[in-house]
């Protein structure tokens, strides 16, 4: 598992407890079976969201030949060169924004391997609390994501802890800047992957995504009823089918991983490379 980055999300100035909202932007290259790099996008509140959208549509004015009907910008279509600045802005302009791609060789990688079988063993340990008058409905929620989670192909299983690593690292960024207590909320798109049972696939990604935060400082009083939520409500959110023709932290995250891909081998990623 590899792993290489760009920005920042931390301040010399702290926030307020429970104040920030973080946007996080994720997208898959490679083949799903076999080699496989993720791209991801965590923008600190919604100033740096209008940043980005504008700087995309200044990218979309000088390459709008490029655009598609759809309105979107592929990163295909962007110079390899052009997209690096697109990057080297997220240092520069000194942004609360981070792009971060990690990827590994083959499904049989030893550490996702590993992952994915304790991953299997960490849900089949949840249960609740004894004391807990609800203790049988949360139960049942752990038993269902289980048995998800042990029906899965493959195929699927590797993209679901091929994605739960990649947000490892954020949540890993996120406690280093000592920015998890100052978070009020997480709110993470991925670009469609085809998950069979999306909203179940959501649930159990929302689950993963509350323990990761909760461990990097952000309040249990935030992630702690996220099993009681729908994928895309509460403090914590989770969306797998989002539209890249309908987002624009979706677009950039496609643009950025396309230079990750064009040096990768065995990556191979069609488009321009100048």
């Amino acid at each position: 598992m590899c792993i290489t980055a760009i920005g920042r999300l931390g301040s010399v100035i702290e926030a307020p407890t429970e104040s920030l909202y973080l946007h996080v932007f994720l997208d898959a290259g490679g083949r799903a079976s076999k080699r496989r790099v993720w791209g991801g996008l965590a923008c600190v509140g919604d100033r740096e969201l209008s940043w980005l959208a504008r700087k995309l549509d200044d990218l979309k004015v000088d390459l709008r030949e490029c655009v598609e009907g759809s309105g979107e910008l592929k990163g295909k279509h962007v110079p390899t060169s052009i997209a690096k600045e697109l990057g080297r802005h997220l240092r520069e302009d000194d942004r609360r924004i981070v792009f971060w791609a990690t990827w590994c060789s083959e499904m049989d990688d030893p550490v996702l391997a590993s992952l994915r079988t304790l991953f299997s063993e960490f849900l089949s340990s949840q249960k609740a609390d004894s004391y807990r008058l609800d203790r049988g409905q949360i139960d049942d929620w752990f038993r269902r994501i289980e048995s998800y989670f042990a029906r899965l192909k493959d195929v699927n299983r590797h993209k679901l802890i091929s994605l739960l690593q990649h947000l490892k690292w954020l949540g890993d960024e996120v406690r280093r800047t000592r920015l998890g207590g100052q978070l009020r909320s997480v709110r993470v798109i991925v670009d469609h992957e085809n998950f069979p049972d999306t909203e179940t696939c959501a649930v159990l990604m929302k689950e993963a995504v509350a323990a990761t935060f909760q461990a990097a400082g952000m309040s249990y009083r935030l992630t702690g009823s996220a099993f009681r939520q729908k994928a895309i409500e509460g403090t914590i959110s989770v969306d797998l089918a989002g539209n890249s023709c309908k987002c624009k932290g979706l677009q950039y995250v496609d643009i950025l991983l396309q230079v990750v891909q064009r040096q990768l081998p065995g990556f191979a990623a069609n488009g321009v490379n100048h």
